[in-house]
């Protein structure tokens, strides 16, 4: 005696779209690499900062960081220095779990008149893969 499994419509639709989605994530050409959503994300970054966009920059801040310090807390540590005009992600250099991302910032001295009003400076940000994304480390 032979058995014949038999399977209902609705597991046959499943398991076509579950074949349908696995081929087309295999297929995806576009799939950004971890230095493109880096760069995104340390820019957005950098244009919530240059904007004064304090909750906006702190979203971007480790899990961990933002569970030990809340917005206010991060807010008060940046003090009052320069003002950032716009910034830009000069280069990105990942690890599997690690970005180092170049940043190339104009800001706005305390004292006017200097450095033709605004100065260049550039510096490195260090971007960790923490519960599935990239988020800027920040020290305590």
């Amino acid at each position: 005696m032979t058995s014949r499994k038999t399977t209902t419509p609705g597991a046959r639709f499943l398991a076509l779209v579950f074949a349908a989605a696995l081929a087309g994530c295999a297929a995806m050409p576009g799939a950004a690499s971890k230095e493109d959503v880096v760069r995104a994300r340390a820019a957005q970054r950098a244009n919530a900062f240059a904007k004064a966009d304090y909750a906006g920059a702190y979203a971007l801040l480790t899990p961990s960081y933002r569970k030990a310090r809340d917005l206010d807390a991060y807010r008060r540590a940046l003090g009052s220095g320069a003002a950032w005009e716009k910034a830009e992600v000069a280069a990105v250099a990942c690890t599997e779990q690690r970005c180092t991302v170049g940043l190339k910032v104009s800001v706005k001295p305390l004292i006017a008149g200097r450095f033709n009003d605004t100065i260049t400076v550039q510096f490195e940000e260090t971007w960790l893969l923490e519960d599935g994304n990239w988020w800027l480390h920040q020290a305590l």
